[in-house]
């Protein structure tokens, strides 16, 4: 028996006695079978061919669903071909069953063994690959001063997933990756790729500076009707700016102390202002007291009902006050007599509840009420004589 289909020389020679010989466990292939006499005569030859009953056991594999994104899972399939069916698979992880298909795996190596009805077996990988997650830097910038929208975030060294790369803020698509004028308050950061894959978000908060102090001022000042005060304070940074308001009865609008002149009681509100553009406000008072005329006659009174200088009497100019109010005590403090007018003229007779009292030095407290609502207090002594 000689093969032929391999084109090597592969001779099976047997001695044979019978009528009849069976050669056994040969290959698929062309085989050329020789009869030969003890002497070398051929005396039958013949071409037998051994073909397969079924092709080879062999398969592809097929990926259903692609991983697009870091995270995601897949879905693969392994496809057999030849053998004979049925087939049965194993799978290099147990938990995946004895199905052709296998779903939602993560990505990774993935292997299979699978057997056909005659017992024949083939044996395949597969690796199922997934892009790197997108990874970012972000550096921020926080509010220099309350009230400025000057807050900014910047995004960096962008990797992974599949570009071009777009931002997220707040869920709002843009594109760029130095976001600026940013008030306070707190952002959600996140990347999206060209496969529409997002990052792992990440929270940004951007804060606002506390109050600065560049100046310090006196903050109340006290005149009477017609006069000037010299609004004075300190300066704790260079290259500052100022800005008055209301500024009509002021010396100036943008310097650092104006001469105030104001006839009535005045808030001044001033507005500083760095190079970095953080402000303080400050709010200075001017108290304009009316210049009111106030005559004693005298301190010293005989209420003796001779006629003469028998009262403690007190005028003023009744058209800038609304009311006038006298307490009279004695030198230990207890008070003995309490009068309020409101027509120009307040006065003491020198007795208190009805009894005319024991001479001596007294004690007297004068309280104005002004027409402008703000008030004085004056505080001095008289003298009872007999």
């Amino acid at each position: 028996l000689e093969e032929l289909s391999t084109g090597i020389q592969s001779n099976i020679n047997v001695s044979v006695e019978q009528n009849n010989y069976q050669f056994e466990n040969l290959n698929s292939g062309s085989y050329e079978v020789s009869i030969i006499e003890n002497d070398g005569t051929v005396i039958f030859t013949t071409t037998e061919v051994i073909n397969d009953l079924f092709d080879a056991l062999t398969g592809s594999w097929n990926l259903i669903e692609t991983i697009i994104c870091n995270g995601e899972l897949a879905q693969l399939e392994f496809v057999p071909t030849g053998g004979l069916p049925d087939y049965n698979y194993t799978w290099s992880t147990t938990n995946l069953g004895n199905a052709s298909i296998i779903d939602q795996v993560p990505s990774g190596a993935y292997s299979i063994t699978i057997s056909d009805m005659n017992g024949c077996t083939f044996d395949s990988s597969f690796t199922i690959d997934e892009p790197t997650p997108i990874t970012y830097d972000l550096q921020t910038t926080n509010i220099s001063c309350i009230g400025l929208e000057s807050g900014d975030i910047t995004i960096e060294n962008i990797q992974g997933g599949t570009s071009p790369y777009s931002v997220l803020i707040d869920n709002v698509i843009i594109n760029e990756f130095f976001i600026s004028s940013l008030s306070e308050g707190q952002y959600t950061i996140e990347i999206l790729d060209d496969n529409g894959c997002i990052s792992i978000s990440n929270q940004v908060n951007i804060t606002g500076s506390t109050s600065v102090t560049l100046a310090d001022y006196t903050l109340t000042h006290d005149i009477t009707e017609g006069n000037s005060v010299l609004l004075d304070g300190e300066l704790f940074e260079n290259n500052l700016s100022f800005e008055w308001s209301p500024n009509s009865t002021l010396s100036c609008v943008d310097c650092m102390e104006p001469i105030a002149s104001p006839s009535t009681t005045t808030i001044y509100e001033l507005t500083v202002t760095n190079e970095d553009g953080c402000e303080q406000i400050i709010n200075i008072t001017v108290i304009v007291s009316p210049n009111v005329i106030i005559q004693v006659f005298p301190n010293i009174f005989s209420p003796n009902g001779d006629g003469s200088n028998d009262e403690f009497l007190l005028t003023f100019e009744n058209e800038l006050t609304t009311k006038i109010e006298l307490i009279v005590f004695d030198r230990w403090g207890n008070q003995m007599h309490n009068s309020i007018s409101s027509d120009g003229t307040i006065m003491w007779n020198g007795a208190s509840n009805g009894r005319d009292l024991n001479p001596g030095v007294y004690i007297y407290q004068l309280t104005i009420d002004y027409i402008d609502g703000t008030s004085e207090t004056m505080v001095n002594d008289l003298t009872l004589i007999k």
